[in-house]
């Protein structure tokens, strides 16, 4: 009888311990912010009348559909536009903008940017800004 009780306590030991090491931990998928790769302008220099395409590349490591925000300062208007306050595009689709030179020339400052941002819709975003010279 003892014996047997023996075997079985070691039995269960053995299934306890066994039970334990192949239990599966559920660990929650890594979460990464999408990145901007680059940004390029063409042409970087403007004179009066001219406009400049800016195009972003950018990829999001976990896949999630991006979206892009375009902000430009000192003059640029945004294709499209009709005045200062619509002077701004924000969760579009397209990682290309056409911006313009200003309607007042010569402009006051030599120096025009533009601030690029990508979002994930998960809260996560990059961006840079461009740097546009104006031909005064």
């Amino acid at each position: 009888m003892r014996n047997r009780a023996w075997l079985a306590a070691a039995f269960l030991l053995a299934f306890v311990l066994g039970a334990g090491a192949c239990r599966k931990y559920v660990t929650e998928p890594i979460y990464r912010l999408p990145v901007i790769s680059s940004v390029v302008a063409f042409p970087t220099v403007l004179g009066q009348g001219d406009s400049t395409m800016i195009t972003i590349f950018a990829s999001d490591p976990n896949g999630d559909p991006l979206v892009y925000d375009w902000e430009p300062f000192n003059g640029l208007k945004i294709k499209g536009s009709t005045d200062e306050v619509d002077n701004y595009r924000y969760g579009t689709t397209s990682p290309s903008m056409v911006f313009y030179s200003p309607t007042i020339w010569p402009y006051p400052t030599d120096t025009a940017f533009v601030e690029c941002s990508v979002r994930d819709g998960m809260g996560g975003s990059d961006h840079r800004i461009v740097l546009i010279l104006y031909r005064n």
